[in-house]
């Protein structure tokens, strides 16, 4: 049985949010706390959060670079500060699941958007990893930029993103794994306690219940 502040449209009786994120964006950050805040407080029972990456890098670059594809980029390039992060991140889900996952991205995203910390840097991520429970020396080949299924995965994730949802940057959430229910949102900071779940109701009633909303953006007077 779905949670009553849950909108669930598939009757699968959760539901399911597609988060496509960048560990190098801070909106991302803050949408990924706020969006775990509402999940561990309703009950991940009731809403399945699916992490999958968007790389900001390889949007910005290939518009200029013809050709160009972060998955087909060396590691150790020091102009890219999100392919490490990735190809590590990928390493952990293949070996420890969404939740692996969701906890080193936490982690990771403390340690760039509150602790000012190159998370490019091998050390850093070895730090995270230890933090999460993992022991660094089992991710060598993701940590070294061998892994070829990490650069897979990045290429999947971030074609599919642009292909099948249309998502032009991040934070992007994706709804029932629905084309046409997407929303993308930028906070800061972000809301909690009741005002976390008051913009999760906004929004799942957006993605779901109201299809002729084509874009809704603030606008802040000139100072």
């Amino acid at each position: 049985m779905s949670h009553p502040m849950v909108m669930d449209i598939d009757g699968s009786g959760a539901l399911e949010i597609t988060f496509f994120f960048d560990f190098l964006c801070p909106f991302t950050y803050q949408a990924s706390l706020w969006i775990r805040e509402v999940r561990d407080v309703i009950g991940p029972e009731a809403i399945k959060v699916d992490w999958q990456f968007f790389s900001l890098e390889e949007n910005n670059y290939s518009k200029t670079r013809e050709g160009w594809h972060i998955w087909e980029q060396k590691a150790d390039d020091p102009e890219l500060k999100g392919l490490r992060p990735f190809l590590v991140g990928a390493a952990v889900e293949q070996a420890a699941g969404e939740d692996g996952l969701d906890k080193f991205y936490q982690i990771m995203g403390r340690m760039r958007h509150e602790e000012n910390l190159d998370i490019s840097e091998r050390s850093h991520l070895e730090a995270a990893l230890t933090e999460a429970g993992f022991e660094p020396k089992a991710y060598t080949q993701a940590l070294e930029g061998k892994d070829q299924q990490g650069f897979e995965k990045i290429k999947r994730d971030h074609t599919q993103a642009v292909e099948e949802y249309g998502i032009f940057g991040v934070p992007a959430l994706v709804f029932e794994n629905q084309p046409g229910k997407t929303i993308f949102l930028k906070m800061m900071p972000r809301p909690t306690g009741t005002q976390a779940f008051e913009l999760f109701q906004y929004v799942q009633r957006i993605a779901l219940g109201l299809p002729m909303v084509q874009e809704i953006k603030r606008v802040t007077p000139a100072t």
